[in-house]
């Protein structure tokens, strides 16, 4: 998830600002940075990831416009997910999100117009 996050943020010019293992030159976090500036009503708008070695995980972050213009902070952990919220925050497409707790657990994109 780091290496498509990197690709997404270099996609979208996107000021980084990374953090590695230490001793290493392993890329740890990817701190958020603005996938989609302009993002509206369920969109999302800004990325952040990271990996968990003891658990084998990645982790992404996702920042979702809420009604009031302010942002919500959700976490992606199952990989399919995670991409359809990468594509969707570059896409400027709207989500529909399952959550359990602050973790999205399903998501729905519009219909087709």
């Amino acid at each position: 998830m780091v290496q498509s996050t990197l690709l997404a943020a270099f996609s979208v010019a996107a000021d980084l600002d990374l953090e590695v293992f230490d001793g290493t030159d392993l890329v740890r976090r990817v701190n958020a940075f603005d996938a989609n500036s302009k993002a509206k009503k369920d969109e999302v708008s800004r990325l952040a990831t990271q990996i968990d070695l003891n658990a084998g995980i990645s982790l992404l972050e996702i920042f979702v416009v809420q009604a009031n213009n302010t942002e919500k902070t959700f976490t992606v952990r199952q990989q399919v997910l995670q991409r359809i919220c990468l594509t969707a925050a570059l896409t400027k497409v709207a989500l529909q999100l399952k959550l359990q707790d602050m973790e999205v657990i399903g998501a729905l994109l519009p219909p087709p117009a």
